[in-house]
């Protein structure tokens, strides 16, 4: 099976992706507070809700070509939220907030050093309780009150969305990324058994009949023997040679 083959696959990706760039396309070109971008990128990043619901009804989100679909989507997504990001108003520091939401940030667990899409969402998503906890804890109901901490979550957020963009549109980054995140797509597979224990065997470099660099992965059930093979474009292998 090689990633991107599917044209069902193809189809939903570039039907949902079409979708995410409409909904980032009505939005303002500005938002003249953080509290209004806020909305906008909750809204943005609750399309999520959608395209996972219909991957699970077509493929499914245990199945290899439900997790490149999830995966291709997540980053469309985390696009999406980084352009929201982009149209925040400008603020001043504000030392307060900044060391409330350090000290609260800092309970998150350690993101991966070539994340997943998937990943970035969660932690986002971990943000945005942190940040409810310190409103909670520090009794700030009043809007003045909070605008401190509401510009102080998303320069938090939007440092965490554009590291994992620049590691996408990197190209040597992009590669080793693209290495990583074949492994969490076999650790998120289900076997047709019903089990989650397909484990990599072998890793091996191959060329397709047009040229292209494909890395396949040999995946085993460890409960029913199962085997798969499993091919992964390298559009970003040449790039090594400029490293």
């Amino acid at each position: 099976m090689r990633a991107g083959d599917n044209p069902e696959v193809t189809k939903l990706v570039e039907r949902e992706a079409a979708a995410i760039e409409r909904g980032l396309a009505a939005l303002p070109a500005a938002f003249p507070t953080s509290r209004e971008a806020i909305g906008a990128l909750l809204a943005t990043l609750s399309q999520r809700q959608r395209y996972f619901a219909l991957i699970g009804e077509h493929f499914s989100v245990f199945g290899f070509d439900g997790i490149v679909a999830m995966d291709r989507l997540d980053e469309a997504v985390l696009r999406a939220a980084q352009e929201v990001l982009r149209r925040r108003p400008a603020a001043d520091a504000d030392a307060k907030a900044e060391a409330a939401l350090a000290e609260e940030f800092a309970k998150l667990p350690e993101m991966e050093k070539h994340p997943v899409g998937y990943m970035v969402l969660f932690a986002a998503r971990k943000m945005f309780e942190g940040f409810d906890n310190v409103l909670t804890r520090l009794g700030l109901d009043e809007d003045e009150e909070r605008q401190p901490y509401e510009h102080e979550l998303l320069k938090r957020v939007a440092l965490l969305v554009d590291a994992y963009i620049s590691s996408r549109t990197t190209p040597v980054a992009r590669h080793f990324s693209d290495l990583r995140r074949e492994y969490w797509v076999v650790a998120r597979m289900h076997c047709k058994c019903g089990q989650p224990k397909y484990a990599v065997k072998m890793q091996s470099l191959v060329t397709g009949t047009g040229g292209e660099h494909l890395d396949r992965l040999d995946v085993k059930c460890g409960e029913c023997g199962d085997e798969r093979s499993l091919e992964f474009p390298l559009p970003h292998f040449g790039d090594l040679s400029i490293a």
